[in-house]
C-alpha cells in the first residue's frame, strides 16, 4: 500500500504540471484552493486523477475544502480511502 508521502508526491506532480505557477513553490501545506487558484473545475480534475491514479472512488460527500484544501490533506483523504479498500 501506498505511504501517505507517495501519495503526496503524486499529487505535488499533478498540480505543478497541471497548475504550474512560475516562480512560486507548492508546498504540501499551500492552500490549493486560495493560494494556488485551483478552481471548482480543477477540483473535478482532480476528482478525476485521484480516481484513476489511486483506483479509490470520490462520493460527492467527499468532496469537502478540508479534503481538498491542500496536497497534505489531500494525501491523507487518500490514505484513508485506500484503508476503506483494504
Amino acid at each position: 500500500m501506498l505511504t501517505e508521502a507517495q501519495i503526496a508526491g503524486q499529487l505535488h506532480a499533478y498540480y505543478c504540471r497541471s497548475y504550474p505557477h512560475l516562480g512560486r513553490l507548492l508546498e504540501h501545506d499551500t492552500d490549493l484552493l486560495n493560494d494556488w487558484f485551483v478552481d471548482s473545475f480543477g477540483v473535478i480534475q482532480t476528482v478525476q486523477f485521484v480516481e484513476d491514479t489511486f483506483g479509490v472512488a470520490v462520493d460527492r460527500a467527499d468532496i469537502r475544502a478540508d479534503n481538498f484544501h491542500s496536497v497534505r490533506s489531500l494525501a491523507a483523504f487518500v490514505r484513508r480511502k485506500l484503508g476503506e479498500r483494504a
